[in-house]
């Protein structure tokens, strides 16, 4: 497809949309009562939200996380990953 697009003068570039969630970890359920067992799952952690935003791109409430999200942008640049943004989506902690 390059060879192609590159013998009309054309050339493709891909972006990629990461969505991801950010919650709080209240107990990771990890005790012997909570872990399962072969062919029964344990119990999942217990998280909460650490944003009140239920709004598409809302970014009011921003400046409640915006100290971690400026750390999870830096280490996502420093993973070779280059942001243009980083945004609320619809879901609590949806990014």
């Amino acid at each position: 497809m390059s060879v192609i697009l590159h013998q009309r003068g054309l050339e493709h570039i891909v972006g990629l949309e990461v969505e991801w969630y950010l919650a709080k970890l209240e107990d990771p359920m990890l005790a012997i009562a909570n872990v399962g067992t072969s062919g029964k799952p344990g119990e999942p952690a217990k998280v909460s939200a650490v944003e009140h935003s239920f709004q598409y791109l809302l970014e009011s409430h921003n400046p409640e996380i915006h100290d971690l999200l400026r750390v999870l942008a830096e280490n996502l640049v420093e993973m070779g990953l280059p942001l243009r943004s980083v945004e609320n989506e619809g879901g609590v902690g949806q990014f």
